[in-house]
């Protein structure tokens, strides 16, 4: 018969004391204490990010006002009328002097220095109320036209008399003389002259 001794005594195993109230207390004061800590952080934080929000709000507002008085400063421009009907002139002038420019290029150069003296002693020998509004030289500038005005039918005469002393036109004989009285102004009147064209010469 076999007899079993029990060695394991209750005594030797530890056994878990139970909490007192002081440790209690103190886990609960450090659990507080951090929840504090934390609430603390994020209001920290909170107040960062207003002050930061206002900081930006202010700028804004300052970007504004600046934009606002660029605005004020600087108004939008708008076109004007009279730049625009300047403008087109310009242009037109501008389109006329090349045409002017590509007509002489076309030209030999014996009839670019015909039409250049011609140009040039009309331009400088001229007679007081005598104006022209055209001038007309054929392709090789051996025939002229000119049409005009005089504040008197006697200076019509003086004017040719001046260009055929100073030879402006070239010694061109005039075939067509044409006067028209101006009913606008009394004794004024319109000139048209032709010289000889190329096959009467």
């Amino acid at each position: 018969m076999r007899q079993q001794i029990n060695l394991f005594q209750a005594v030797l195993i530890d056994k878990p004391e139970p909490l007192q109230a002081a440790q209690l207390k103190l886990i609960l004061l450090l659990f507080l204490a951090l929840l504090g800590l934390l609430s603390l952080f994020g209001w920290w934080q909170l107040n960062s990010a207003a002050g930061e929000l206002a900081g930006l709000q202010q700028q804004q507002q300052g970007l504004e006002k600046k934009v606002q008085l660029l605005e004020e400063k600087y108004p939008e421009r708008r076109k004007s009328s009279l730049l625009e009907e300047e403008l087109r002139r310009s242009e037109q002038r501008l389109a006329g002097q090349k045409q002017l420019l590509g007509y002489f290029s076309d030209r030999s150069e014996q009839g670019n220095q015909i039409y250049l003296e011609t140009l040039s002693g009309l331009a400088q020998y001229r007679t007081k109320g005598v104006w022209l509004r055209r001038i007309q030289l054929s392709a090789s500038g051996q025939a002229v036209a000119l049409d005009g005005s005089a504040l008197k039918p006697d200076q019509v005469p003086q004017y040719l008399q001046l260009l055929g002393k100073e030879n402006v036109l070239g010694g061109k004989v005039f075939s067509r003389l044409a006067l028209t009285r101006l009913n606008e102004q009394a004794g004024s009147v319109d000139f048209s002259l032709e010289s000889l064209t190329e096959e009467q010469q």
